[in-house]
């Protein structure tokens, strides 16, 4: 269970960060994107780790699995929210030309923010088997 902890605290010190960057680096708040991604991520690994092991390790090997999951396709919205906060990050990471608009803010924070409410409201039992959740 430590395992599946840390993924979670991982996700959630991830989310903090991004918040805290969000504030200190506002003349410069590509990266935000990247973390809002990564904290997606470790919650969607926590997920599979306990629903659906095992968890995959590429981002490939995790958007298929994703996509395959009948329980997260039937969540409004899941994948595609997924997919869009992946992109943004591959966007912020990979073209050096790409600078986020406000609205790439408000969809990363809103996305990710989807993502973490629908993965503990779809499994209650998620919500018990991680450590609180904080803002």
């Amino acid at each position: 269970m430590a395992f599946l902890h840390a993924h979670w605290e991982r996700g959630d010190a991830t989310k903090k960060l991004a918040d805290t960057f969000q504030s200190a680096m506002a003349a410069t708040p590509d990266w935000e994107i990247v973390l809002r991604f990564y904290a997606a991520l470790h919650f969607v690994q926590t997920y599979f780790e306990i629903h659906e092991p095992p968890a995959p390790v590429s981002h490939g090997q995790r958007d298929a699995k994703i996509n395959n999951n009948l329980e997260l396709a039937t969540m409004p919205d899941f994948c595609r929210n997924y997919r869009r906060l992946w992109e943004l990050s591959k966007q912020v990471r990979y073209d050096a030309t790409f600078r986020a608009a406000p609205r790439d803010l408000k969809a990363a924070r809103e996305k990710m923010s989807a993502i973490e409410s629908a993965l503990l409201k779809a499994r209650p039992a998620l919500a018990s088997q991680v450590p609180p959740v904080t803002h």
